[in-house]
């Protein structure tokens, strides 16, 4: 890559989350080097605690938040409550409860309830920018309104507009039905004098009272550029409104869409009281999932990548044919994460931008020169070399041919072209057997991106556009093996649907219910927990989503911890994978469900 270290920069995308300010990385250039970053104002402690608050709630309970804020309830008083998470109200209505193990059994007498105290509009905030994330609208080309609605609501359901008086999940504001919907402030929540809120009324009049007209008012105000005719436009222009005015009307457009969506309420009785909230317990961190991205060669031809942990950078030199992280490095340089974070800061890179994409940006540079060398040029000190003694593992060969062997035959994965099997996606039928186990071999050899999940290793690598993601296990004092590998869905790439007369499956739903549940983990892991369990690997997305839990504390519903309790006692995955899934499954109940029957000191201990 060409150009100035400032033109480089300029080539990344980077989004920050309009409300707390976290800054989403992403190179363009370097599939899988990306990251989001907390403010540095933030401990990882707090910040822990809010995006559990944050995690398990959507858009209605964002509403009760709004409604708390303006119409504080009373002490202990539940807000809002989904599965065995709920919000709950403390005498400051500036701090919430996040309780969890509501539905809990009580075992021994022990309350299995546990909650923190959290700010309350930091919880809004934090479930605001998830939602944004997850619907495209931080994205640099972000979502159409248009395309949020048709998300959530098929044609055949669309009915008549709702009637009922709703609260605006963005603004906090009252959506009224009369003979126009009327929009004004709910309490303090967004507050404008009368005389704006008559303007603001009259902005949202030119978009006509149709669904259609408030998606095309919110594109237009998101994306002015080239919208010459938009009546909305024209307004703001009019009444001359100033930026948070255009933001505010830009969410109630939103809030309308979702409002007409089905996705909002309103101001519901809340009667219910949690007398007592068990024991204060205040979540704790776990060690950040290393990942590492895969840069090109150095000077002496030997494969190189670089990853990132929560103290320390490293670049990793590996030997032609051996497979990362499986075998040591030939040599491995690690920086501190403050010599990093000050190198990219003297780049121009956003403050605390993650790391991996802005080094990816001198890949080249790199391998010519070697990283010791690059360090030196750019002022990196403190960096220290490490030359490990190598060890005899499995070549890639013999990985890739083990799973290939089996690539036809179920449950070893049944992705192999022509094969059939219900929800799985299958290798382009172009590709040979020799092909798919060569890309195999190659993926695991020289990944674009390299993942560690527990004992799990996720490798992906691109060919021809078509994204391969191959699985395996790397267990202490155990050979490694290929567990499996899948296409994600590209051209060639086929995708057996689900036939209307499928048999129930525990797992397929308990899979879904966990990539929904882990939602608010870093983007990379939630990624690729969803692609197992769309590509047809919902045990790998499930033993996965676990680990993911279990790092990024966050507390898994009680129902679907019984589900999964289940499916262990039922055998469901292979004996191999049991010590694993035991493990971090009693330590999620011991975590967050400490009086289950099935945790450690149910049938599980």
């Amino acid at each position: 890559m060409t150009g100035s270290a400032a033109d480089r920069i300029a080539t990344l995308e980077y989004t920050v989350g309009p409300r707390r300010g976290i800054v989403h990385t992403h190179n363009p250039a370097r599939w899988g080097a990306s990251g989001a970053v907390r403010p540095s104002s933030m401990s990882a402690p707090h910040a822990a605690a809010v995006e559990s608050a944050a995690s398990a709630f959507h858009y209605f309970d964002a509403c009760a938040l709004w409604l708390h804020l303006a119409q504080p309830a009373a002490d202990r008083i539940e807000i809002t409550m989904l599965n065995d998470d709920a919000l709950v109200a403390s005498p400051d209505p500036e701090v919430v409860y996040h309780l969890t193990g509501v539905d809990g059994v009580w075992h021994r007498g022990e309350d299995p309830r546990r909650h923190t105290a959290v700010p309350t509009r930091e919880v809004l905030d934090e479930l605001l920018d998830r939602l944004d994330d997850h619907s495209g609208l931080l994205d640099a080309r972000p979502a159409s309104a248009h395309d949020i609605w048709d998300h959530f609501v098929k044609p055949d359901e669309r009915t008549d507009p709702r009637v009922r008086e709703s609260i605006g999940p963005y603004t906090g504001w009252r959506l009224i039905p009369e003979s126009s919907v009327r929009v004004e402030p709910l309490g303090r929540n967004n507050f404008r004098e009368a005389d704006r809120v008559a303007v603001i009324q009259a902005v949202i009049d030119s978009a006509g009272g149709t669904v259609a007209g408030w998606c095309d008012a919110h594109d237009a105000l998101f994306r002015p550029s080239g919208v010459d005719d938009s009546p909305v436009l024209a307004q703001v222009q009019a009444q001359d409104l100033d930026a948070d005015d255009r933001r505010l009307v830009r969410e109630l457009f939103l809030d309308l869409v979702l409002w007409q969506a089905d996705r909002t309420s309103g101001a519901h009785p809340r009667t219910t009281r949690h007398d007592t909230l068990g024991t204060h317990c205040l979540v704790g961190t776990h060690a950040v999932d290393s990942a590492f991205v895969g840069i090109g060669p150095d000077p002496e031809g030997r494969k190189l990548f670089i990853g990132a942990g929560s103290d320390r950078f490293e670049f990793a030199a590996y030997a032609s044919g051996s497979v990362p992280m499986l075998a040591e490095p030939v040599y491995r340089v690690v920086v501190p994460h403050e010599r990093i974070r000050a190198f990219c800061d003297r780049l121009g890179a956003p403050p605390y931008a993650h790391p991996l994409p802005v080094v990816s940006l001198f890949a080249e540079e790199i391998g010519e020169l070697g990283p010791q060398e690059w360090l030196r040029r750019n002022a990196v000190e403190d960096w220290t070399e490490e030359h490990p003694e190598p060890v005899s593992t499995p070549s890639s060969r013999e990985l890739a041919e083990d799973y290939v062997a089996a690539l036809i035959r179920p449950p070893a994965g049944g992705h192999g072209s022509g094969v059939g099997l219900p929800g799985k996606t299958e290798f382009p039928a172009a590709w040979s057997r020799e092909t798919v186990m060569s890309r195999i071999e190659s993926t695991t050899v020289e990944p674009h991106s390299r993942t560690v999940i527990g004992w799990t290793v996720f490798d992906e690598r691109e060919f021809d556009g078509v994204w391969v993601c191959v699985v395996w296990r790397h267990r202490p004092d155990e050979e490694p093996r290929v567990v499996t590998a899948y296409p994600l869905s590209s051209d060639g790439v086929v995708f057996n649907e689900l036939p209307d007369d499928y048999p129930r499956n525990l797992v397929l739903p308990t899979a879904n219910d966990l990539c929904k549940a882990v939602d608010s983990a870093p983007d990379h892991l939630v990624r690729l927990v969803r692609n197992a369990a769309s590509c047809g690997e919902p045990y790998e997305a499930i033993l996965a989503g676990l680990n993911v839990a279990t790092a990024h504390c966050i507390a898994l519903p009680l129902d679907l911890m019984n589900t999964v309790a289940q499916l262990i006692f039922d055998r469901f995955f292979d004996d191999a994978d049991y010590e694993e899934l035991t493990d971090v499954f009693s330590a999620l109940a011991e975590r967050d469900h400490p009086g289950s029957v099935w945790g450690p000191q149910g049938w599980l201990g």
